[in-house]
C-alpha cells in the first residue's frame, strides 16, 4: 500500500515539474527578441536541412 502511494505521487510530480517547465518556456517565448535584422538583410534560404551561406 505505501509503495502504491508514493508510485502515485511520484507520477504527479513528474507531471506537475512538466507542467512548470512547460509555463516557463512559453514565458521565454513571450519576451522580445534581442537579435533584430538590419534593414537591408537577405533572406535565409534553408534546403534539405542545411544553410547555404552563399545565397
Amino acid at each position: 500500500m505505501l509503495f502504491a502511494g508514493l508510485s502515485c505521487s511520484g507520477v504527479y510530480g513528474t507531471i506537475n515539474r512538466s507542467l512548470i517547465d512547460t509555463e516557463k518556456l512559453l514565458h521565454h517565448l513571450d519576451q522580445p527578441t534581442e537579435v533584430v535584422d538590419e534593414p537591408d538583410a537577405k533572406e535565409l534560404v534553408v534546403s534539405n536541412g542545411e544553410v547555404d551561406p552563399w545565397l
